[in-house]
């Protein structure tokens, strides 16, 4: 009976020491730990940087359409506007020498 009983202790130590050997040390989670937050704080500096790079690209084709606006304007001011009054002139005179 003692046979049976020291066995039985010999297996549950046996087994409980492979358990101990698949835990984590306090020193290695807190290495573990500090290398996510690292990697945390890397990717939050990422998605930062990704969204003031898309605000200035936002603002880029803003500051574009508004030239290309305000180039239009001009070309209409100093082409058509000039040119509506060409030919109004020369209607006008053909028609009063008709």
């Amino acid at each position: 009976m003692s046979q049976i009983l020291l066995s039985e202790i010999r297996g549950m130590r046996t087994e409980m020491n492979t358990r101990l050997d698949k835990l984590v040390t306090a020193e290695a989670f807190a290495a573990e730990q500090r290398r996510v937050d690292e990697r945390h704080l890397i990717l939050v500096g990422d998605i930062a940087d990704e969204r003031a790079s898309r605000k200035a690209d936002i603002l880029n084709v803003r500051q574009q359409s508004e030239k290309l606006a305000a180039n239009v304007r001009w070309a209409f001011a100093a082409i058509v506007i000039p040119s509506a009054g060409v030919i109004a002139a020369i209607f006008l005179v053909l028609r009063t020498h008709s």
